[in-house]
């Protein structure tokens, strides 16, 4: 790896023997119960090392196929010597899998042949690259079953190591995915992580799917998370009807969970029309001395419609009561919101449109929300017409300005003042913090564009957002537009699933780089992921790299993660890969990772079968700060 070997000490810290992953030396924690919150059982032998499931280990992917390799040495026929081979083409060329041929026939094992050493590259003014012409699709997707084999334990210990949402978009996309996979019978304690987890990341999409299958639930810890999930999602009856066993059962319970029993029992008697109930669950809330101010304030029928104050954290029991009470909730409901809840009010028929819209760009930040979802509430935003014929003049501000630049731009049949349309919405979510979101969201409608030369303008914006969007094939198009363009065919390649950066837009890096354009924490930045995903780079730009030293700010997690991260990518772990890959990132951007962590992050989800985020992790990190023709 290059530029990292003073770091290779940090990985040293052997992988842990707890079949979980526990780091090495860390304190078991303690368990409340059986466990923390009531739901963790200690493992069965925590002294058993990890052992691979029959078969290898699970989730193991094919390796992705980037050329064209000699065949198997097996025991060959006599045969004359074989004619020596030349070296690949270099990988940072454009290109495409050549015809299947024969075989080459295999060298005779006394031979002593071995593959000739890639040259290094040199610096070159290579021709323009045409379109890209992608690759054939490398290995299929790994799959991302398996967290349930994990100890309870070890599951907590590294969920309490990650930062919930991530603040990476790749990382929030992925991070669902293994316990939406997990199937199977699974432990009471393993349901009820995954559905906490699930609920503290937002990720409301896969809790609906995990209740879908869910059993009936025995123990009354996770009938309670059980019954507060599917409140969340909106599945009043279902929730609900584990409502009176969770009352009755509530001695029994940490007082967390108590609390949350009294308050869903006191919800679905208010929701069922029952305020007789009501006002008993508001005696039953101050005779145990329960932290409950606004739950007993609407329960007790406070204020009518106008709200009581607000808890700092409005949690999903908190929202459904004020729900049920058909309370106003006032804009600070965004700011106080739970992620989970955040999440369902974004997409709330019965909240007030413009707090809606309000709350679904803030889940768009929080990478809570799908580009569609997003551009969905936009367009079902009320517009006048004045505003619609002439968005940049509107009197409105905020997201209601962004609705209206939205509905202008579908609209616009123009391609020129669609354009500048679309300028002005970036501008504006930039402001706001929602470029990468608002990016993303119009992938679509650039993709419908055609490139012209009246349009060269507005090239960096379209290949930007072609970018964001993972649909790099189109900007190569934006690109011939001119010259100083080419640095984003690079990352054009990188958001096409199968391309690989082209000889052209390499050259234009190293070029940019000669002028300044990329100062050395850049320029690390950049050899760090494209090293990472085994794009082979011209020389001179390793050299300018090596020439600085490597900077060494940025998150860093505990000791022993990357080491847990690189023992589950060896293994072809793609389910405690993406766990580890969380932890890992921790608090940070891609942007603001440590390169030792974004490199290793990178090169784990690669080698696991995620080209994909891989290569979105790597995106991540390089476009905010990536040079433009405006002088960024």
């Amino acid at each position: 790896m290059l530029f990292q070997k003073d770091e290779r000490a940090r990985r040293a810290a052997p992988p842990s023997s707890d079949g979980g992953g526990l780091r090495q030396g860390d304190r078991p924690l303690e368990p409340k119960g059986g466990g923390r919150d009531g739901f963790s059982r200690p493992p069965a032998d925590q002294g058993r090392a990890y052992e691979a499931p029959p078969g290898g280990p699970r989730g193991a992917a094919p390796v992705a196929v980037e050329r064209q390799e000699l065949a198997p040495i097996a025991e060959p026929p006599p045969a004359p010597p074989a004619a020596s081979v030349p070296p690949p083409a270099p990988r940072w060329e454009t290109r495409t899998a050549p015809p299947e041929r024969p075989a080459l026939p295999p060298p005779p094992r006394e031979s002593g042949y071995a593959p000739p050493p890639r040259a290094p590259m040199q610096s070159v003014e290579p021709q323009r690259t045409p379109a890209l012409r992608p690759l054939p699709r490398a290995a299929s997707r790994p799959s991302l079953d398996g967290l349930a084999s994990l100890a309870p334990k070890a599951l907590e210990d590294i969920i309490e190591g990650v930062a919930l949402p991530s603040k990476s978009a790749t990382i929030a996309a992925i991070w669902p995915e293994p316990w939406r996979a997990a199937g199977g019978t699974v432990s009471p304690a393993f349901e009820a992580i995954r559905i906490e987890t699930l609920r503290r990341a937002g990720a409301v999409d896969a809790l609906k799917s995990v209740l879908e299958r869910v059993a009936p639930p025995t123990e009354p810890v996770l009938a309670i998370v059980v019954l507060r999930a599917h409140l969340l999602v909106g599945n009043r009856e279902a929730g609900c009807a584990l409502a009176g066993e969770a009352i009755r059962n509530r001695a029994s319970v940490p007082a967390s969970f108590r609390r949350d029993a009294v308050l869903a029992a006191g919800y679905c008697a208010l929701a069922g029309g029952n305020t007789d109930a009501g006002k008993l669950t508001a005696d039953l809330i101050r005779g145990e001395g329960l932290d409950a101010p606004f739950a007993l304030a609407v329960l007790d029928g406070a204020g009518g419609k106008a709200p009581p104050p607000l808890p700092s954290s409005i949690g999903v029991l908190d929202y459904r009561l004020g729900e049920a009470a058909g309370i106003v909730w006032p804009n600070a409901l965004v700011d106080r919101a739970e992620p989970a809840v955040l999440a369902v009010v974004a997409t709330a028929q019965a909240i007030d449109p413009g707090l809606r819209i309000v709350a679904a760009e803030r889940a768009a930040r929080l990478h809570l929300l799908s580009p569609d979802t997003l551009a969905d509430q936009y367009r079902g935003l009320p517009v006048s017409p004045e505003d619609l014929a002439n968005p940049l003049a509107s009197k409105h501000t905020g997201a209601l300005r962004r609705a209206a630049l939205f509905q202008a731009i579908e609209a616009e049949p123009a391609l020129d003042k669609k354009a500048r349309l679309i300028g002005a919405l970036l501008d504006d979510a930039g402001k706001a913090g929602l470029r990468p979101a608002i990016a993303r969201m119009l992938g679509p409608t650039l993709e419908r564009m055609r490139p012209r030369r009246e349009l060269a303008w507005f090239a960096d914006s379209a290949a930007a957002i072609l970018v964001y969007a993972s649909r790099g094939h189109g900007v190569d198009g934006w690109a011939d537009l001119a010259r100083d363009l080419d640095h984003w065919r690079v990352l054009g390649a990188l958001a096409s699933d199968n391309a690989v950066p082209g000889s052209s837009g390499l050259a234009s890096i190293e070029r940019l780089a000669r002028a300044g354009r990329f100062d050395a924490p850049k320029l690390h930045r950049l050899v760090t992921v494209l090293d990472a995903l085994d794009v082979q780079m011209p020389s001179p730009l390793g050299e300018a790299a090596s020439r600085t030293p490597q900077p060494t700010d940025g998150h860093l997690p505990a000791t022993g993660v990357l080491a847990e991260l690189k023992s589950a990518s060896d293994k072809g772990d793609g389910a405690r890969a993406i766990l580890r890959a969380g932890q890992a990132m921790g608090p940070a951007t891609a942007a603001e990772a440590n390169l030792l962590t974004l490199g290793d992050v990178i090169r784990a989800l690669k080698n696991v079968g995620l080209t994909r985020e891989a290569r979105a992790l790597a995106i991540e990190a390089l476009i905010e700060t990536w040079p433009t023709t405006a002088g960024r």
